[in-house]
């Protein structure tokens, strides 16, 4: 490649190029380095390269060039690697870098390749704490996610689903897996139906639905699932979902439908005048409980005792006859 044509590049790269010799001292600066590091061209060259790292990682550099001199060989040498640069204003920040080394003239010349990634670790770390907050809503909510490969069968889960039901992270999930030691037995084969079905109807939402899954340890939990379904020229590839713990939500159901039952066989079993005595008994407790006067039931009778008259107490009865109101 012929000089200026190289000039000219080095010139114009909008990352830094530095390159340094066998004693670290810097013998090439391009216009990107002055940007990054804020050293103009004339400060920089000559300067040790280790003005532009920080105080812990000069150690480590200076043993890294003696041992690549000697041996021939270095870590870093020929691989991208990312670390922290130091700016003339003494702030820090993190760059990727690429090492290289060639011999001119029986001398080794190193020349490194930076570039600032100041706003990709910012955008990374943004979505590390993003995914920690959709974690914790996660675990608050009982909730899960995951996706389907439909054409591969491949389930990845998030660690909510993990936790979910009890499976250690690093386990392999898929859809026969799922199938076969997660879906109740009982429900498989119309959760199935709903899966295909919600396929098959071009639709991009599933229509939400409850049912049984198995943990890990055995235990059974009700879930809800959610799905957005994916496709790729109108034919569905893949499934986003989420299940949440409903579990305690229809235990609660359940319990509301056989105190309803029992109520239905009372109703059918009791004649009326003994209906008409628990009536008469529940509602002299209501009123103890929620007024502090008292109440008895006497020969099928209410008898309620209220003990306020102009706001001082004094006993006043009243008697109900069995089937009033």
């Amino acid at each position: 490649m012929q000089a200026p044509l190289v000039k000219t590049i080095i010139a114009t790269s909008l990352d830094a190029i530095v390159c340094a010799d066998e004693q670290g001292s810097i013998t090439l600066w391009n216009p990107a380095a002055e940007r990054m590091f804020g050293y103009a061209e004339a400060e920089a060259i000559g300067q040790p390269l280790t003005i532009i790292l920080r105080e812990e990682d000069r150690a480590a550099h200076e043993k890294g060039i003696s041992q690549f001199l000697k041996t021939g060989e270095g870590a870093l040498i020929g691989k991208v690697t990312e670390t922290m640069g130091l700016r003339k204003d003494g702030s820090a920040f993190p760059k990727e870098m690429s090492l290289s080394t060639e011999k001119v003239e029986g001398k080794w010349i190193f020349t490194a390749i930076m570039r600032d990634i100041t706003e990709r670790w910012q955008a990374e770390e943004a979505l590390r704490q993003s995914q920690q907050s959709l974690l914790q809503a996660q675990y608050i909510a009982q909730m899960g996610n995951f996706t389907w490969d439909i054409q591969s069968g491949h389930v990845a889960w998030s660690l909510g689903m993990h936790r979910l039901l009890k499976y250690d992270e690093n386990e392999q999930i898929d859809y026969n897996r799922v199938n076969r030691d997660i879906h109740h037995p009982d429900d498989l084969e119309w959760v199935t139906e709903w899966l295909q079905n919600g396929i098959a109807s071009g639709e991009k939402t599933l229509v939400p639905q409850e049912y049984r899954l198995i943990c890990k340890d055995g235990e059974v939990i009700w879930v809800r699932t959610n799905g957005m379904l994916e496709y790729e020229n109108g034919q569905a590839v893949g499934l986003i979902g989420t299940c949440q713990n409903i579990t305690e939500r229809k235990h609660t159901e359940q319990q509301l439908q056989s105190l309803l039952e029992i109520g239905r066989k009372i109703n059918a079993s009791l004649d009326q005048a003994t209906i008409r005595k628990i009536l008469v008994a529940a509602a002299c407790s209501l009123m103890n409980a929620e007024s502090g006067a008292s109440g008895t039931v006497e020969d099928g009778h209410m008898i309620f005792r209220e003990y306020r008259q102009n706001d001082q107490w004094a006993p006043i009865d009243y008697t109900f006859e069995p089937g009033f109101g």
